[in-house]
């Protein structure tokens, strides 16, 4: 009896915030309480890039903890973005500006310790933040 009632516990911890995916742009931490249940879906992420170079490429809730990130003892709790070439080129000049990047959500670095880059969203594209664009971008699954 007991053995049964174990795994209930392992299913509530992943179960997600929202009945479905939103098409709207979502904040960090939308996508962080998420990630497990929303694994290899599509999502247009509003936040601050913070350095995004090499081993290192993170969105962060605000501006304060992306521009934590240029210390490298910063403790601050971004979401790792996967390294591409095409990406990083884009990413360059919006380091430390709010950005809504386009992802698929990878869960592998979430249950597990990556090292190095990890890819919890997979870039697809990233664009400066405005009021126009985040009012007219939506997620086309």
């Amino acid at each position: 009896m007991i053995r049964m009632l174990l795994p209930l516990p392992l299913m509530l911890v992943g179960s997600c915030a929202f009945d479905s995916l939103p098409k709207d742009p979502v904040l960090v931490e939308t996508v962080q309480t998420n990630a497990i249940g929303w694994d290899g879906q599509i999502v247009i992420v509003d936040g601050w890039l913070g350095k995004c170079q090499g081993y290192e490429c993170q969105i962060f809730k605000d501006q304060a903890s992306a521009m934590a990130s240029l210390d490298a003892y910063s403790n601050e709790n971004g979401l790792p973005i996967g390294a591409s070439d095409k990406f990083d080129q884009q990413a360059e000049k919006l380091q430390f500006s709010r950005v809504l990047l386009n992802a698929r959500i990878n869960k592998l670095c979430v249950v597990e310790d990556c090292k190095d880059r990890a890819d919890v969203l997979q870039p697809i594209s990233i664009m400066k933040w405005t009021a126009r664009s985040a009012s007219s971008k939506k997620v086309d699954q």
